[in-house]
């Protein structure tokens, strides 16, 4: 069995948060990472390595093994719980650490051949939208500093426009997280739900800047757009972005 390496993770800026996802553990579906599996076969060497920042309960990882020539893996994350579940799914190396803290990046200096960010820049969220931007800038440049020369970082995020409709979804959750003592509250559908877990969406164009701003030079992107169910259809433009990012 691959050995567990652990580090001191930094402060969540929501610890709220990071106590919901240790307790709720999520389960995506993995077909959504068919993109990054593609672009994976295409440009790995032999003995690629890829860590998976934020893996989850490792469903991702699972899939790419399956899906990729890649054997090194690595998954990060600051949940205990999910880092349990990945090691039941994925034979690898686990640590406990996040994205944000620059003493974890800096542990990993240079040393992936891939960095995988899948529906993590939304849950990074601080105490404002302004703060929780600055968490996925940070997450961003952290990751493409652990990217050897020629690596990509892949980062799948939900996207949605208009950005003042998602400045309302921050703060109403934001707010009924607190009321409903991090519930989730069911309102027009699934996606719809307010409470917990607080998030922070952005567009595709804002997505776009903060991969630029972090010194990522984008080598592919593919957009899918997406139907909202119900009458949020007619209010928002939902859509799914991966991008496949170098570091510039």
């Amino acid at each position: 069995m691959a050995a567990e390496k652990q580090t001191r993770p930094v402060a969540a800026s929501d610890a709220d948060t990071v106590a919901y996802f240790d307790s709720h553990v999520p389960d995506y579906d993995p077909s959504r990472m068919e993109h990054v599996a593609a672009f994976i076969r295409e440009h790995a060497g032999e003995d690629a390595s890829l860590i998976d920042l934020g893996c989850g309960v490792g469903n991702t990882l699972a899939y790419l093994a399956a899906q990729t020539q890649v054997t090194n893996f690595v998954a990060a994350d600051v949940s205990e719980n999910c880092l349990s579940k990945t090691r039941e799914a994925v034979d690898c190396e686990t640590v406990l650490g996040s994205v944000v803290d620059p003493a974890f990046a800096a542990s990993r200096l240079r040393s992936y051949d891939f960095a995988v960010l899948s529906a993590v820049l939304h849950h990074l969220v601080g105490p404002t939208r302004a703060e929780s931007r600055q968490n996925a800038l940070a997450a961003i440049a952290n990751a493409l500093s652990m990217l050897r020369e020629g690596g990509f970082l892949l980062i799948h995020e939900p996207v949605f426009e208009p950005r003042i409709a998602m400045d309302a979804v921050f703060w109403a959750k934001r707010v009924l997280s607190r009321l409903s003592g991090n519930r989730r509250v069911p309102v027009l559908g699934y996606w719809g739900n307010l409470g917990a877990p607080v998030v922070s969406y952005y567009s595709e164009q804002e997505l776009l800047a903060m991969i630029a701003r972090s010194g990522g030079a984008v080598e592919r992107l593919w957009s899918q757009p997406e139907s909202l169910d119900g009458p949020m259809d007619r209010l928002l433009d939902r859509g799914s972005v991966t991008v496949a990012a170098r570091a510039g």
